[in-house]
């Protein structure tokens, strides 16, 4: 496809992709249902116009921003806290299951205090023995009921220093790795990535693509009405309205009038 074919479409699927977000959210607030719809399309219409070329981009950009290597003293924290992360994660959501497989009512009951102390309680009792059996089991050696009752106040301290280990992990080394490394590595990303694929056309597609949401809105709110937020006929006509847009704005105020090549040059 040519540049205008591939403007016409990512504007008029940027449309469509921005509606099927606002129908998504609209029941929790109709502004924010509006306000995502038009960033949503404009974004999809950037992305989409030669999304071939954004595909082979991303590995590109990303081999440019990244600049660094995780150390070992890294590597040794986040493994301390994803352990224990994972393991209450695993402990807890088996429990959880099992209980409302005892109980197959258990949902009515959920919101009262006595559920929600029971649930706690037995829980905390569950993550403890299934960490205690996990870590016996690891070691390939057998314990009795007895054994566990016996040990599982070591268990708990074992579990809260894996997770305090973690918290001091996390606010010696994770918290000034994501400010000073991860935030500014993501951003040099979006930065290499907008640098390689960005265009007048893509920007183009954006602003057109938005419009042609905001008219789906209109048409919809002032002419068919019906008590929904969107339609199929004013997303269509919103889809086209934005690609007769594009074609506007690139074929004939570009081009004819500007004298100005829009793919040729990057703004």
């Amino acid at each position: 496809m040519n540049p205008l074919q591939k403007g016409m479409l990512a504007t008029f699927s940027g449309v469509v992709f921005g509606s099927l977000v606002s129908l998504a959210i609209w029941q929790m607030w109709a502004l924010d249902a509006l306000v995502g719809g038009v960033i949503t399309a404009g974004l999809s219409a950037y992305i989409f116009f030669d999304i071939k070329k954004v595909l082979l981009a991303v590995p590109q950009a990303w081999e440019k921003a990244r600049g660094w290597r995780p150390s070992n003293e890294l590597k040794k924290g986040l493994k301390i806290l994803l352990k224990a992360i994972s393991v209450i994660i695993v402990g807890v959501t088996a429990w959880v299951t099992l209980l409302f497989l005892l109980i197959p009512d258990a949902i009515q009951y959920l919101y009262t205090r006595e559920f929600l102390l029971m649930l706690v309680g037995s829980m905390l009792l569950f993550e403890f023995a299934f960490i205690y059996v996990l870590k016996r089991l690891h070691g390939g050696n057998r314990i009795s009921i007895k054994t566990f009752w016996l040990s599982s106040p070591i268990v708990i301290l074992i579990l809260v220093l894996d997770i305090l280990k973690g918290i001091a992990w996390l606010a010696t080394i994770g918290i000034p790795w994501i400010y000073q490394i991860a935030l500014p590595t993501i951003g040099r990303f979006f930065k290499e990535l907008l640098i390689a694929i960005h265009c007048r056309d893509r920007m183009m597609c954006l602003i057109d693509s938005s419009l042609g949401m905001i008219v789906a809105f209109l048409v919809q709110w002032q002419f068919i009405g019906g008590g929904q937020l969107l339609s199929i006929a004013s997303i269509l006509v919103g889809g086209l309205t934005g690609t007769a847009f594009f074609f506007f704005r690139r074929e004939i105020v570009a081009i004819k009038w500007l004298k100005i090549q829009p793919n040729g040059h990057q703004t």
